[in-house]
């Protein structure tokens, strides 16, 4: 049930979507340093299912590998829902892996990757965001294709 304080005007909705959308649209295009002007000071970033919990620093250091490997990278935002203070956001990862990637030395595959996250939105900044990454549909595609025997 929501509360009457907890209640959120259709404009706010709007902000919080437009906000998450610009942001992932940056984000999309590898500007890891653009990140700064849509986050909070104190943003923590939890990722489910994988590498700790990151402030944003943190976080800029996990994604830069990335940003390296997938030169052409960028998020297919297919679903944007806003409830309250949160935006939740069904996305595919697209890129060319045109770079090393950790161990991995570049294939020139193209992986689209289902990416599912909410981020709150507080004060017109993300502070939080949850991320779940279909990592083994990722590994899945980089994986070297047999030689034809």
């Amino acid at each position: 049930m929501t509360r009457m304080s907890d209640a959120v005007s259709a404009s706010t909705l709007d902000a919080n979507k437009a906000l998450v959308r610009r942001l992932l649209a940056d984000y999309g295009a590898e500007d890891l340093a653009g990140l700064d002007a849509y986050v909070a000071p104190d943003y923590i970033h939890h990722f489910t299912g994988g590498p700790r919990d990151a402030d944003l620093p943190g976080f800029k250091r996990m994604m830069a590998p990335f940003a390296t490997a997938f030169p052409d990278a960028h998020l297919e935002v297919h679903t944007l829902v806003a409830e309250g203070h949160f935006v939740a956001a069904r996305m595919t990862f697209v890129g060319t892996h045109r770079g090393a990637l950790h161990d991995l030395p570049a294939t020139g595959h193209v992986v689209c990757v289902p990416i599912f996250a909410v981020y709150r939105v507080a004060d017109g900044r993300i502070a939080e965001a949850w991320q779940l990454t279909d990592n083994q549909s990722m590994s899945r595609q980089l994986a070297p294709v047999p030689a034809p025997a």
